[in-house]
């Protein structure tokens, strides 16, 4: 194949391309494959700058709000043990029914904490 003049990328691209977004397309592209630039040194090139300064602070927001959550649901589960930890106190109550009671303050603090494993694994995905 002969060669061909090289075409300026600029013109097949939108005239309000960023000029990082060009210079990283230019790395990319480049014809001689030993001075194109690699895979991480793209990912390292300036024009992710932005996008790696939202991610890093959408993942702290999200942290912040697991850690806020797991908070709350140590609060609830510690409720709800302290109320069966009163009722096995002496009561009036049958035996069955004070039974029946703590299971069912059981099943409710199991509930709580399941809940929140699942918020806490949802924020982080």
């Amino acid at each position: 194949m002969p060669p061909r003049p090289a075409k300026d990328i600029r013109t097949l691209l939108n005239e309000d391309t960023p000029e990082e977004a060009i210079d990283l397309i230019l790395k990319l592209l480049h014809f001689v494959p030993s001075q194109r630039i690699t895979a991480q040194q793209a990912l390292d090139h300036p024009f992710f700058n932005e996008i790696k300064k939202k991610a890093v602070s959408k993942a702290k927001s999200a942290s912040r709000k697991v850690k806020e959550v797991t908070l709350i649901g140590q609060k609830r589960a510690k409720s709800a043990t302290d109320d069966s930890i009163t009722l096995e106190g002496p009561t009036k109550r049958k035996k069955s029914n004070q039974a029946s009671v703590e299971g069912k303050c059981a099943k409710a603090a199991q509930k709580v904490v399941g809940s929140l494993s699942t918020v806490a694994v949802k924020k982080v995905k």
